[in-house]
């Protein structure tokens, strides 16, 4: 079973303490500006808390290897990790996951990316499908390059979240049952 946990960070105030990761990602967090640091940095220690639960593993012991699009991945379990504003997605799974969260932003302008992936200009219509493709992307390993998307790959959860008046969209791409814990 796949599991998926999703959690604001708004209020995330940790002290974010880099020496004691896995250190291939401490390379990659120390890159970030401070938005993203805070979002990726909540997403791992997400991660490494239901790892331990799940697999009685602490992934920052594991190494963690990149495919030939820079996807992360253990050889112990398969995990996808999805951050947008104030929530973050962490999926976990025993097969290849696909997790994208994406803040619905009604500010953007989305004609130009609409048309890229076969949309309407309507905003959840557009954020649904982008958030589906990448989701499945993410699970076949590519990232969002559209050529290599299937379509007999598909979603298997699409909802709309809201917090504190803003909207999102979840999507996830797994081969098995998954259970989505708030």
């Amino acid at each position: 079973m796949s599991k998926v946990y999703i959690r604001n960070i708004k209020f995330f105030n940790q002290l974010i303490i880099l020496d004691n990761i896995n250190s291939r990602r401490k390379e990659y967090l120390e890159k970030l500006n401070n938005t993203s640091l805070k979002r990726s940095y909540f997403a791992w220690l997400l991660l490494k808390e239901m790892v331990l639960e799940e697999y009685n593993l602490d992934i920052d012991k594991l190494t963690l290897y990149y495919n030939e699009y820079n996807k992360p991945y253990f050889k112990e379990f398969c995990f996808n990790i999805s951050h947008s504003k104030d929530l973050v997605a962490v999926g976990i799974s025993n097969n290849n996951i696909g997790v994208d969260i994406q803040y619905i932003d009604k500010s953007k302008d989305i004609d130009k990316l609409a048309k890229k992936i076969n949309s309407n200009n309507d905003y959840y219509d557009f954020y649904k499908i982008f958030s589906a493709k990448e989701a499945v992307s993410k699970k076949i390993g590519t990232g969002l390059v559209l050529s290599k998307l299937s379509e007999k790959e598909t979603i298997k959860h699409q909802e709309i979240i809201t917090l504190d008046n803003d909207e999102y969209v979840l999507s996830v791409s797994c081969d098995d049952n998954i259970e989505i814990k708030k």
